[in-house]
């Protein structure tokens, strides 16, 4: 089940690259944040995809810390607008040749909610979801 989801997220990044990302900020280790919208779940709540460009790309398997040079991630999460909060869905880190190191997706029931800091990326982040709610819904 988990390789049927590598491809399938594979081949929906690779279909969606050809589309444009909106840049949403550089943070402080200079990597570079940008979204795409990507509908509304069925419980009404809007779903982006988030790419973030990483001059060191860190992720744990099997208990062991990798490093990759300007790998980059792209994670899908859950936001929740009126409450300001969201919740990761699944992500994939890939290599700087755009190769699949490592994804990881969540248990339905290990789903957590956070509250997004103020002042922060993921403030800018569902600042940009929560004004394009109209976009979502017309999809």
């Amino acid at each position: 089940m988990k390789s049927l989801f590598i491809i399938l997220f594979t081949f929906l990044v690779t279909h969606s690259s050809a589309q444009d990302w909106i840049y949403v900020s550089t943070g402080v280790n200079h990597d570079k944040f940008y979204i795409k919208l990507g509908g509304v779940t069925e419980n009404g709540y809007l779903k982006v995809w988030t790419k973030t460009l990483k001059k060191s790309l860190k992720y744990t398997k099997r208990g062991k810390n990798y490093s990759i040079p300007n790998g980059f991630v792209i994670d899908l999460n859950e936001c929740d607008c009126k409450n300001r909060r969201s919740r990761f869905l699944s992500g994939v880190y890939y290599s700087s040749k755009n190769i699949v190191v490592h994804s990881e997706d969540v248990d339905e029931y290990d789903l957590k909610w956070f509250y997004v800091s103020p002042d922060s990326i993921g403030e800018k982040i569902l600042d940009i979801v929560c004004q394009n709610d109209s976009e979502f819904n017309s999809r």
